[in-house]
């Protein structure tokens, strides 16, 4: 009776296995990657910007148009990403933190990229805050440049109705197909087959 048992566990552990897809959660950057090159939040030591992911799945990396003031020196970056009850509210709780050196002059149109966990889900709809801050006071975020407006926050004061700094959350989701639906049921339906005879 133990190898229906098994057969049935092995078909539910393959059923379970969906594929992991690259995904974009939220972007403002334009069709091209773009962003303002010529205006930006800053001087400061932190901004923050709020969003809602378009799809939900796991934060792998966040590309942000940091910039560096020419006559300045870059900078090492701490970025945060936290949670928020609902749109227009303060930060919540922190998810999760990293740090990235911001080398990339102002006016370049390069964005940094700062490399997350992909331990942390976000869900689409829900509201979340991306900050970036540094112990200096340099900090330059340039605007988008496809006219997205929404909840911004400079040295943790909030602000609204804003243009918000350019950045694009990346991430991975899981897609269940609809073999694995098949594979589910019939595992399902072997184990419980198979409980019945025992």
């Amino acid at each position: 009776m133990k190898l229906p048992i098994i057969f049935a566990s092995a078909v539910l552990l393959f059923a379970l296995n969906n594929p992991v897809n690259a995904a974009v959660l939220y972007s403002n950057l334009d069709a091209s990657d773009g962003f303002d090159t010529t205006s930006a939040w800053g001087y400061t030591y932190s901004n923050a910007m709020q969003f809602s992911p378009v799809a939900s799945g796991a934060i792998t990396s966040a590309d942000l148009a940091l910039s560096v003031f020419p006559s300045f020196v870059p900078y090492t970056a701490t970025i945060s990403l936290y949670s928020s009850s609902n749109i227009g509210s303060a930060p919540d709780v922190l998810l999760e933190s990293t740090t990235v050196n911001v080398t990339n002059p102002f006016g370049s149109g390069t964005v940094t990229s700062a490399l997350f966990s992909g331990l942390t889900s976000l869900i689409s709809g829900q509201y979340y805050w991306l900050k970036a801050a540094d112990a200096n006071g340099e900090q330059l975020w340039n605007f988008n440049n496809t006219g997205v407006m929404g909840y911004f926050s400079q040295n943790d004061q909030s602000l609204s109705n804003y243009t918000l700094g350019a950045f694009r959350v990346n991430g991975t989701t899981t897609v269940p197909e609809p073999p694995s639906f098949a594979l589910l049921a019939l595992g399902l339906g072997l184990m419980a087959t198979a409980k019945r005879r025992t």
